[in-house]
């Protein structure tokens, strides 16, 4: 790290506005890269794209179950509009994971361009930024990470098949031990749409924290006086806000099978905290640990700027009271701008000693950890009577 006090050298990146390599660098990429090509804000194509895998994912084996419910008399319709499951991951994650790339690589493309914006990046560090962004850019566009997802995303479908038949909603079966024509629709199609956006997304937080970690190791010009508290990282944390749509799409996939344990299987719902509690601790690590990257360059931004602004600090204190200490007030002394100088040093100096080591917010975590457990609110809800949940809120109130 450059020493404190150093005035940030606009030469840099001489031409700012010319250099656009990191323009919209978490946008695209696999899945969504293909099939959608780079998202870069939400408009009418990206919507279309999400009701389209909806429809895809949901209509066709719903309308499988109806045929199946009209022809043989049994409840398979019933059964299937009653998954919590199949409803949570086809009409809320798989489109919600769509969505959620035109929210956040806009986000993340701006955090990544002000790096070099707001003169982060020393001079003799542009061209390791340089290749970190290029890099980047080219892992996201791999066609063998294309592949490999597409490989992946099947495999992991197939392995639904090894769940007991008795475990599985009805409208899984046509027959006893026979599978029915809409649980054929959702191994092979439903299920590997939403492992192929789910694995996209896996990819797209691994380059991200790749970034975040090659970033993290450049001799990033801090300012430890800087009003955000974070040596001028602080946005960083927007980042959280950015992955909120992913984290409710995750969720959304945990929650739904809960649900039917909860409703249709009779578990009480008690008995999922643990795992609950679990799954949201480790998503919150997935998406917020790699801000902790920037830790190690932050402690030591902030170790030295107590050290400097101590000592400016300390020296403004001594000449001032030296200069009014133990003597007679003047009829100037009102006027005089010593106390207003020491106090908006002292000010600053203030922001050294209260600087963070992790660069976010607590709304940057409330909006990520709130994003996490809302799907399984619902829940809640239907394991519980309107009543007993009532009540449960009085106790917790009075």
């Amino acid at each position: 790290m450059k020493p404190l006090l150093l005035s940030v050298s606009s030469a840099a990146f001489p031409n700012r506005t010319a250099s656009r390599e990191d323009r919209d660098l978490f946008s695209g990429g696999p899945v969504l890269g293909r099939f959608a090509g780079t998202a870069t804000r939400m408009d009418a194509r990206t919507l279309r794209l999400a009701i389209a895998t909806m429809a895809i994912g949901w209509l066709p084996p719903c309308l499988m179950a109806a045929m199946q419910s009209l022809t043989t008399g049994d409840a398979s319709l019933h059964s299937f509009l009653n998954d919590y499951g199949v409803l949570a991951r086809s009409l809320i994650a798989a489109p919600l994971l769509i969505i959620g790339q035109a929210v956040a690589g806009p986000l993340l493309g701006a955090i990544v361009r002000h790096f070099r914006e707001a003169g982060l990046v020393s001079t003799a560090d542009v061209s390791r930024y340089c290749d970190i962004v290029r890099s980047t850019r080219a892992y996201r566009d791999s066609s063998a990470v294309e592949v490999i997802i597409a490989i992946a995303g099947f495999v992991l479908a197939a392995a639904f098949w090894t769940v007991p038949g008795p475990l599985l909603p009805a409208w899984h079966h046509a027959a006893p031990g026979v599978a029915s024509a809409a649980s054929w629709w959702h191994q092979f199609v439903s299920l590997p749409i939403l492992m192929l956006l789910l694995l996209g997304w896996l990819w797209r937080l691994c380059l991200w924290t790749r970034f975040l970690w090659k970033v993290s190791r450049l001799d990033l010009l801090l300012i430890p006086s800087h009003p955000d508290g974070a040596g001028g990282l602080k946005f960083i944390g927007l980042s959280l806000e950015a992955l909120m749509l992913p984290a409710f799409a995750l969720s959304s996939v945990i929650a739904g099978p809960l649900a039917n344990r909860v409703v249709h299987g009779g578990a009480a719902i008690t008995a999922f905290r643990a795992p609950v509690l679990a799954f949201a601790v480790f998503l919150l690590a997935l998406l917020a640990g790699p801000l902790l990257l920037f830790t190690d360059k932050l402690l030591a931004a902030m170790h030295q700027g107590m050290l400097a602004y101590g000592a400016v600090a300390r020296d403004l204190g001594l000449k001032l009271e030296q200069r009014w200490l133990g003597k007679p007030m003047r009829e100037d002394s009102l006027e005089a701008t010593d106390f207003s100088a020491t106090t908006d040093l002292y000010s600053i100096v203030s922001n050294v000693y209260a600087m963070n080591t992790v660069p976010l917010s607590l709304r940057n975590l409330a909006v990520l950890v709130v994003a996490t457990l809302l799907p399984f609110l619902p829940v809640v809800f239907l394991a519980m009577s309107p009543v007993a949940l009532l009540r449960k809120l009085s106790e917790f109130i009075l």
